[in-house]
């Protein structure tokens, strides 16, 4: 936690500087950093993790021990089309190996140039190899051999070994791995299995409720993008959200000068909605321009020159002008105080803001964009899981003989075990508090389900 030591004496007086939104156990919406504000927001979590901790979630041995054979099986199959591919046996795994047979025999080239590593070789990692994926069939065999042997070691072949004698899995939530305040998890680290994969979702189907019970997910829907509205309260990104439009589709238009019967185009999707989307978030999340590229081309789009990406940034500050307003006052307040603070007081000190170097102050400075968005929403997500935790002490005080255990945070999911009776109605409880955990100038939208396993959750 930060001292106020030294701080400007209006830093050090956070009693209420903006109208109050919401308290809970003195917890404010402010303007200026608050450690106490951010002290009892975390203390406030913690009887939910330590639910998390205690209850884990149950794993099903048996789908994994199926899914490593599957999975074997098809990294053998990979591995031979590699060879095929190449007209020689390699090691798909090996970084040398790959560079010498992709850059020095094949001569093939990236579309954004040759990196190299810090000890000088050739490097052949997933955002070089990403650029050449739709241009090379090898090279997306090999990026298929990576995706899967990396899938493999970590989670097919290492959860089962993890699990408890109560046959559950426990991974560990930490408050302070992260810049933001968000929750990260580790050992293992379930925040990073594949969403959009089909394989992830075999992997979460392996995680599954005990007999008589469910799984039940609430998730908030594009948080990010709702903090940013909020926070910025630029007029088009409230519009969008008020209106119940499609943000991307409509940014896209905007920032392309497109009539709206482009959205009919074949190619619309492809060509300008999921650049537009992907450098959105990359905004928010404190991306360069370089970033945004390979950012577009890894989720398949096309590819753009780095003058386009820029000229699609501009674009969208142009859009969002409201946001770009806001983004220039924390680009002040960092050269001024040398750290940013969220809505909830949460501060994060960024020196290299105040830095003479123009590439190290640039790296502050997109720090001081994101840092308030991702922090306020990790918050946000805080606030509701303080809120549920007292609910759920309600509800097992009301129904007894029923189940109703937290298992999981994962980004700005929330994962319960529920008794069958219980699973739908808690579901949709919850998805009130999550939504009016705090009161936005932009209501919060959320998703709730209930499956039998966690790859049935949407």
């Amino acid at each position: 936690m930060l001292t106020m030591l030294g701080w400007p004496q209006e830093m050090r007086d956070s009693s209420s500087r903006l109208p109050l939104q919401h308290c809970y156990g003195g917890v404010r919406i402010v303007d200026w950093p608050s450690p106490t504000n951010v002290r009892r927001l975390d203390l406030a979590t913690l009887p939910m993790i330590c639910e998390f901790h205690r209850n884990g979630i149950l794993i099903d041995q048996s789908h994994f021990k199926s899914l490593e054979s599957k999975v074997s099986a098809e990294l053998a199959q990979v591995e031979a089309d590699c060879w095929r591919e190449a007209g020689r046996k390699f090691n798909p795994g090996s970084g040398d190996q790959v560079g010498q047979l992709l850059f020095e025999e094949m001569g093939l080239k990236p579309r954004l140039g040759i990196k190299r590593t810090p000890s000088g070789k050739v490097s052949t990692d997933a955002d070089t190899l990403k650029q050449m994926r739709a241009d090379y069939p090898v090279v997306d065999r090999i990026l298929k051999y990576r995706e899967l042997a990396k899938i493999k070691g970590t989670y097919i072949d290492t959860m089962p070994q993890m699990v408890g004698p109560d046959g559950r899995l426990r991974t560990t939530f930490r408050h302070t791995n992260t810049g933001t305040g968000r929750l990260s998890s580790e050992d293992p680290n379930l925040q990073n299995i594949p969403v959009r994969t089909e394989l992830g979702k075999e992997i979460r189907n392996g995680f599954v409720a005990r007999p008589g019970c469910r799984l039940g997910s609430i998730d908030l829907s594009q948080i990010e993008m709702v903090v940013a509205a909020d926070l910025s309260l630029d007029r088009s990104l409230c519009r969008f959200f008020l209106d119940g439009m499609d943000i991307h589709t409509e940014t896209a238009l905007m920032a392309f000068g497109l009539d709206r019967s482009a959205v009919e185009w074949p190619n619309f999707k492809q060509d300008y909605r999921l650049p537009v989307k992907q450098v959105g978030f990359g905004i928010l999340y404190g991306q360069t321009p370089a970033g945004a590229q390979e950012n577009i081309i890894s989720v398949g789009g096309p590819y753009k020159p780095i003058e386009e990406v820029e000229g699609i940034i501009r674009n969208w500050f142009l859009v969002y002008g409201g946001v770009a307003r806001w983004m220039q006052q924390q680009y002040a307040r960092v050269k001024r105080y040398g750290m940013a603070w969220d809505a909830f007081g949460r501060s994060r000190v960024i020196p290299e803001g105040r830095s003479v170097i123009p590439r190290v102050q640039s790296a502050g400075l997109r720090q001081a964009g994101n840092m308030p968005i991702q922090s306020t929403a990790g918050g946000i997500l805080k606030l509701a899981m303080a809120e549920l935790q007292d609910a759920v002490l309600d509800w097992r005080r009301a129904y007894p003989g029923e189940i109703l255990e937290p298992l999981l945070q994962i980004h700005d999911e929330l994962v319960f075990e529920l008794s069958d009776s219980l699973a739908q109605d808690w579901c949709e409880y919850a998805k009130g508090v999550m939504t009016s955990a705090v009161r936005l100038t932009i209501p919060m939208g959320a998703s709730a389900s209930v499956g039998n396993c966690w790859g049935e959750l949407k």
